[in-house]
């Protein structure tokens, strides 16, 4: 489970939600590969990319996002945000040394950003605001409870298309589309390529379905040890890349241990996080616990490439976020503020399931209703109202 995964922000739009909504496929067909390599099908790339075991290396990263979304509010942080990974072009530099150790820096104008775990501590840091917020992970007693709780992580992850995260490394990129894989989808082989130097071959998902607006991913895979190299999404809409997450300088030696030692600087901000990154507390009944995890799944109407999930915000935030509240979230709060102004600027939408405000991206759409749905998926806005209508007389007729 890498620090990214166990460190999720609130953003108003979630890259990876679309790569979440990436299915991979049945239907395998191969090419011979160039420069030199031995051709591989699409199975044998397949079964390399998932038990590559790659997880020592440092290296530099290329980021390129472009969903084709309105200006989206300023998070604060300037340009040593994470946040601001969500549109852009951005420069990140990577270390790994297994499970445990991670560290990633953002590279900005204003200095950089570094999240950096080493063991079971973990820091977020920002240099241009000069604060450092620690966390401590939760304790694994054992491999096995330590393999559970990261399936767990997975499923809830996957559970829910809009608590996505834009993954900063091609293999976090590559992991949300190969933990996707069904019938949806075509998945070939095109040739080879060269991605930081090193001799790739290039695996190609392709929705059969035409009412995606993903055209295709394509995960360039090293031929010498089968870890994803680089990541695109291909627009159906525009027919060029709106994600592109690629190494540019690749070394696969053991970084040196003081990588992930961070002490914050003098005169530094330091805060503490009330609870342990990533652990589950509650002092609801099993029953109440119960519920409230029902109430938060999502419906999904469809499958694969075409899915759309429909969840239920908590009655606070869908109180806060209805264009016209009262006061809402807003206030003395200048980034609600923000976020209120970008909701109250988008287009009205509605139909027999209701009304709300819309986002079409080049990837992905979003409907946030009036009485506090939220519907997104990887298709056209009218899609997302037909299952918001779908989900809305299933939950009637209970």
């Amino acid at each position: 489970m890498s620090f990214i995964e166990e460190h999720p922000h609130v953003r108003w739009v979630a890259p990876a939600a679309v790569l979440a909504l990436v299915a991979g496929g049945a239907t395998l067909t191969s090419a011979q590969a160039d420069q030199g390599l031995a051709a591989k099908t699409a199975e044998q790339l397949l079964v390399d990319l998932q038990g590559s075991t790659e997880d020592s290396f440092s290296g530099t990263v290329a980021t390129k996002v472009d969903l084709g979304l309105p200006a989206l509010p300023d998070q604060g942080g300037g340009t040593t945000s994470f946040e601001g990974l969500a549109s852009g072009a951005h420069t990140l530099r990577v270390w790994a040394d297994g499970a445990q150790r991670q560290r990633v820096t953002l590279l900005g104008d204003g200095g950089e950003a570094a999240m950096v775990r080493d063991g079971r501590t973990m820091w977020l840091w920002n240099a241009q605001e000069q604060t450092a917020t620690r966390a401590a992970l939760p304790t694994e007693a054992t491999p096995a409870q330590a393999r559970a709780r990261a399936a767990a992580h997975a499923k809830k992850a996957r559970a829910s298309a809009s608590a996505g995260q834009l993954p900063s490394t091609p293999q976090e990129a590559a992991r949300y589309v190969l933990d996707r894989i069904d019938p949806s989808t075509r998945v070939t082989t095109n040739g080879s390529a060269t991605v930081a130097g090193r001799a790739a071959h290039e695996l190609v998902l392709t929705p059969r379905a035409g009412d995606s607006l993903v055209r295709q991913v394509a995960i360039d895979v090293d031929a010498q040890t089968s870890m994803p190299l680089r990541v695109r999404v291909t627009s159906a809409a525009t027919g060029s890349s709106a994600i592109d997450v690629g190494f540019t300088s690749l070394d696969l030696d053991a970084p040196a241990a003081s990588i992930f030692a961070f002490t914050p600087p003098l005169g530094a901000t330091v805060e503490t996080a009330e609870r342990e990154a990533g652990a589950e507390t509650s002092s609801a009944t099993p029953k109440a616990a119960a519920a409230k995890d029902t109430a938060a799944k999502p419906q999904v109407v469809g499958t694969g490439w075409s899915a759309v999930a429909v969840q239920r915000l908590p009655a606070d935030a869908a109180r806060a976020l209805a264009p016209g509240a009262p006061g809402g979230a807003a206030g003395d709060d200048a980034r609600a503020n923000d976020a209120m102004s970008f909701l109250e600027n988008l287009p009205v939408t509605s139909g027999d399931w209701g009304s709300g405000r819309v986002v079409e991206g080049t990837l992905f759409s979003a409907i946030l209703t009036t009485d506090g749905r939220l519907a997104v998926g990887a298709v056209p806005a009218d899609r997302l109202q037909a299952a918001l209508t779908t989900t809305a007389k299933t939950s009637a007729a209970r």
